[in-house]
């Protein structure tokens, strides 16, 4: 077996998850900024066999760092879009209820997805399917008002906009960030003697 790979179960799936976190984000991002994940894996994987450190600390080190660059990725993404879409008020003209077979043959699961009709800025009618589905019936109703965000480029692109929403989206970006950052510091930390 090659010499960096980890026997720790853990240690592996946390590698492996981070090199197809590493190929996707270089993919969607574009961003050489996320290339800096491989010198910094490549010095964490040789010190910790120079030094000798037992536990794998460098599948924690690169790990951490992708969900970093990951959470850094997905908060840009949501502020560019912030920025780029116009807001418009949406009214639930039908609701579609789909049917599916349930969780290994436990029922039938049912979801609602609304159609929603607005006006954009330039005046356009534009009728979309809103793909966030609820199982929750009562979620969406003809004749309910909903802010939403579209895309100029592409109105039926929508989204349905709130302040909880816009919270949680930044939340959990900002806590992938946080976690990540903790991970790679406190493993960094670790390999180099700094914490035993």
């Amino acid at each position: 077996m090659v010499a960096f790979i980890p026997r720790d179960p853990v240690a592996l799936i946390l590698l492996i998850t981070s090199v197809i976190i590493s190929v996707l984000l270089i993919i969607l991002t574009k961003d050489p900024l996320v290339l800096l994940t491989i010198p910094i894996s490549i010095f964490s994987i040789l010190y910790t066999r120079i030094v000798a450190v037992r536990f794998p600390m460098y599948a924690y080190t690169f790990y951490g760092m992708n969900l970093v660059f990951f959470g850094l990725y997905l908060y840009r993404d949501f502020q560019y879009k912030i920025r780029r879409d116009f807001g418009a008020v949406a009214t639930v003209i039908d609701v579609i209820k789909e049917e599916s077979s349930g969780f290994e043959g436990t029922g039938t699961d049912r979801f609602y997805n609304p159609i929603l009709f607005f006006r954009t800025k330039t005046g356009e009618e534009v009728r979309t399917h809103y793909e966030e589905s609820s199982q929750n019936s009562s979620r969406y109703r003809v004749g309910d008002v909903f802010d939403i965000l579209y895309n100029p480029e592409n109105p039926k692109d929508v989204w349905i906009d709130s302040p909880s929403r816009r919270l949680f989206n930044v939340a959990f970006r900002w806590g992938l960030i946080g976690f990540g950052g903790t991970l790679s510091l406190t493993s960094l930390l670790y390999m180099l003697g700094i914490l035993s």
